[in-house]
């Protein structure tokens, strides 16, 4: 049997390494499945939004306190899905930051951000990509 030969994605796979308040992460290009899955859930939140702004609408207009409750319990149920999906962006986000602990510093970081300001530190980190040899910020 022959020798395996050995290949590093490294090669492949663009990183930078930052250090974010006392931690050390490598950092990864968003891949072009990561970026389509973002662009996805993007497109469903959105969708919930219109749906809950509708029902909301509804809610201001009617005058039927039951009505009131059944669009009330209607707008909860129509909400559930966003917090699957902001799951869902904030995992796309942890794999992007390899933390070397198994995830443990970079899910607390993304968490404790939230999606909006670690979109904004992600953009950050990127634009320093390739603007030295060592690949870190």
């Amino acid at each position: 049997m022959s020798d395996a030969i050995s290949i590093s994605t490294s090669k492949y796979i663009k990183t930078i390494v930052v250090k974010i308040d006392e931690h050390t992460y490598r950092v990864r290009k968003i891949g072009a499945g990561e970026q389509l899955d973002l662009s996805s859930l993007a497109t469903e939140a959105q969708r919930v939004q219109i749906d809950i702004l509708n029902l909301r609408g509804k809610y201001e207009a009617e005058k039927d306190d039951e009505k009131k409750a059944k669009l009330v319990t209607e707008i909860v149920e129509t909400m559930k899905p966003l917090s699957e999906i902001q799951h869902k962006l904030e995992d796309v986000y942890i794999g992007l930051f390899d933390d070397g602990e198994g995830g443990k510093f970079s899910t607390q970081l993304v968490k404790s951000l939230g999606i909006e300001k670690v979109q904004e530190m992600y953009q950050d980190i990127m634009s320093h990509m390739g603007k030295n040899d060592e690949k870190s910020a």
